[in-house]
Order: structure tokens, then C-alpha cells, then sequence
């Protein structure tokens, strides 16, 4: 999901030409492998993007059989998640834009792979238990809290000066 931001980088250096043409208001993006590196990036490939995600969260379950659609739903709503905050992360170059990120990817990712492996091989799940801590045999609710509190902290007590990455 990280490359979403090259894949809207490329997106955005294919129209740079037409954009200095036109004279578009655009918005800058940095190059994350050249940070020097500014393209412009209008709300138009943005949105063909983020269109694409939610196509695809909303109507992509339909192709798998009945008794698995539910599961992959759930999987697509994910990688949605996934999907937009590491947009959000290629417009916003910020250590702090990055660290969400990836608390958001981490807990976004255990309900695409609980999902994906209960889809492979069901477990017996307890009535208001979460899947993946049962799997795991141990409440994953509580690393996520525990992470959230920890990039809180960091949010909280690092000035907001501080050089962006």
C-alpha cells in the first residue's frame, strides 16, 4: 500500500506537461525518493484514485461465493483504510502523517489477514470475541490501544516544528 504514493506521483508526472499548459491549480507533492523533488498534483488523479479504492471496497466482494462475501468485505473495507491514509501519506510529508500511517496499516492488516485465513482455514469463534485474538490467543486489542497511546504521546510531546521526512 506504501507504493499509492508513487502510483499518484507517476499519476501526477504524466500530466505535469498539460498542467504547465494550463496553468491548473494543483497541489504539491514531494518525491519521497528525492525529497528536493516537488510534482504537482491537481484533485483530479487524486480522485480517479480514490475512486478506484472505493469501487472496489464497495463492489468487489461480489465475486467471491456467498459464504465468503461477508469476509472479504470486511477484507476490502481494510485495505480501503489502508489504501487512503497512505494517500493521505504521499501528500502530506510529515513524520507524524507517517506514524498514524502505520498505525493504521498494522490494525488495518490484521483484519485483511484474520480475514483472508479464516476465508482459508475457519476457526471456532466465541460470540463476541474478536477473530483474530482468538487466533492468536491473546486480546490484539490491547497492542493496538497500546500503540495509539504510544504515537499520542509522540503527537503530543514532540514540537510541531520538527523536520518532516
Amino acid at each position: 500500500m506504501i507504493e499509492l504514493g508513487g502510483l499518484l506521483l507517476t499519476c501526477c508526472a504524466l500530466s505535469d506537461l498539460k498542467k504547465q499548459r494550463h496553468g491548473s491549480k494543483a497541489a504539491a507533492v514531494v518525491d519521497q525518493k528525492s525529497p528536493s523533488t516537488t510534482r504537482r498534483c491537481d484533485g483530479w488523479q487524486v480522485a480517479v484514485v480514490m475512486l478506484a479504492v472505493a469501487a472496489l471496497r464497495h463492489y468487489g466482494w461480489e465475486v467471491a461465493p456467498p459464504e465468503l462475501r461477508g469476509l472479504l468485505s470486511k477484507a476490502l473495507g481494510a485495505m480501503a483504510i489502508i489504501a487512503l491514509v497512505w494517500i493521505i501519506d504521499s501528500l502530506v510529508t510529515h513524520w507524524g502523517v507517517r506514524m498514524v500511517a502505520l498505525i493504521w496499516t498494522f490494525e488495518q492488516g490484521q483484519t485483511v489477514l484474520c480475514s483472508a485465513w479464516y476465508a482459508v482455514d475457519p476457526w471456532p469463534v466465541p460470540v463476541g470475541q474478536a477473530m483474530c485474538s482468538v487466533k492468536a490467543g491473546f486480546d490484539l486489542g490491547t497492542v493496538g490501544v497500546l500503540m495509539m497511546a504510544v504515537g499520542l504521546y509522540r503527537l503530543l510531546t514532540r514540537p510541531a516544528t520538527h523536520k518532516p521526512l
